[in-house]
């Protein structure tokens, strides 16, 4: 009796009439189960860096949907229910990142963000704005248009007010940056300009320079025929 109460523990599924599921008393490693802990240690946790430490290590735990090939009913659910807490989880993470000016960790945040559910306007609104901060302004632009492009093929809809005002702030930046291009564009023109009114007005100066001394010459050489004689 001893070895198969030994045996029923370390089966990893426990079945009966009513239900399958995995064995507590089995030994066994299951990342759904470390991924729910660290999101429930995090939840519970009030410092914002060890917060931020847990939900870290809870989103390497989350490798994917879970069983996406089965629809069964009870695992539509339970999946939906993992991805919530997986976008919960990345979600807290991008403002940590955001607020303390982390751009890069907070972009990955917002990538993988919508890499789970793309038509999140708001997390297109703040990659695109994270793109611009650190100043991305084509990569901005880009995000722009596919969430533009995402929204009317999916929804049949545009993008919010305050997303569009995210173009005219990236066109104005755009704009903003060909101006000094420019202006430089024409100082150096004008300094050619410049420069060579200078070298004639100097060409013309030595000209004179080298008549005057021509003159010199040949008064010299006048005198010098006088005192001969």
């Amino acid at each position: 009796m001893a070895d198969s109460a030994a045996e029923r523990g370390r089966a990893l599924l426990r079945v009966t009439p009513q239900e399958i599921g995995f064995n507590p008393a089995a030994e066994y490693w299951l990342d759904v189960a470390e991924f729910e802990s660290r999101c429930a240690l995090a939840d519970s946790c009030s410092n914002a860096d060890q917060q931020a430490a847990l939900y870290g290590q809870a989103v390497t735990f989350y490798g994917g949907d879970l069983l996406a090939d089965c629809y069964e009913e009870w695992c539509i659910s339970e999946r939906e229910r993992l991805q919530c807490l997986y976008l919960r989880a990345l979600s807290q993470l991008l403002k940590y990142h955001s607020r303390r000016e982390c751009t890069e960790s907070a972009i990955d945040c917002a990538r993988r963000i919508l890499v789970a559910d793309s038509l999140r306007e708001e997390v297109h609104r703040e990659l695109i704005q994270l793109y611009m901060a650190s100043g991305q302004t084509a990569s901005a632009l880009r995000q722009y248009r596919v969430c533009e492009e995402l929204l009317q093929r999916e929804l049949a809809v545009a993008p919010m007010p305050e997303t569009q005002a995210l173009l005219v702030r990236i066109l104005a930046a755009n704009q903003t940056r060909s101006v000094p291009d420019a202006r430089s564009s024409t100082s150096v023109d004008s300094m050619s300009s410049a420069l060579a009114e200078i070298a004639h007005e100097l060409a013309a100066s030595m000209a004179l320079v080298q008549q005057a001394v021509a003159a010199c010459d040949q008064a010299q050489a006048r005198l010098q025929k006088l005192v001969a004689i």
